[in-house]
């Protein structure tokens, strides 16, 4: 009986995870991908509603759905920003029950930006 009897499971059980590895691999980064467009959509849509110099509730609204998706798809891979994201959401859902220096800036958002994209 030759050894490579003995190893055939052992082979495909070993080829099954890494395939599995490689799956879930791909399924983080369509992940991360999703997260980042959430987040940059928020921030563009922020920057322009900012240069609007007029308040408009609907455009609050929208941008507060926009942070709370952002938050939702980033939880996965940084609560701590998911849950800044996910007040600054509540910021624009009610400004006057938030303090704005309770809120997360757009320029430490776009920090974060940056360190999403490097996370493995």
């Amino acid at each position: 009986m030759g050894l490579s009897i003995l190893f055939q499971p052992l082979e495909s059980l070993l080829g099954y995870f890494q395939a599995e590895r490689h799956k879930l691999s791909a399924e983080k980064n369509q992940q991360k991908d999703q997260a980042l467009a959430d987040i940059n959509a928020a921030l563009l849509a922020t920057t322009g509603y900012l240069s609007q110099h007029k308040s408009d509730r609907r455009g609050e609204d929208d941008l507060s759905a926009r942070w709370a998706r952002a938050a939702a798809s980033s939880r996965h891979f940084d609560p701590l920003l998911a849950e800044r994201l996910q007040l600054k959401a509540f910021y624009w859902g009610d400004r006057a029950s938030i303090k704005d220096g309770d809120v997360i800036k757009l320029k430490e958002i776009r920090q974060a930006t940056l360190h999403l994209i490097r996370i493995d």
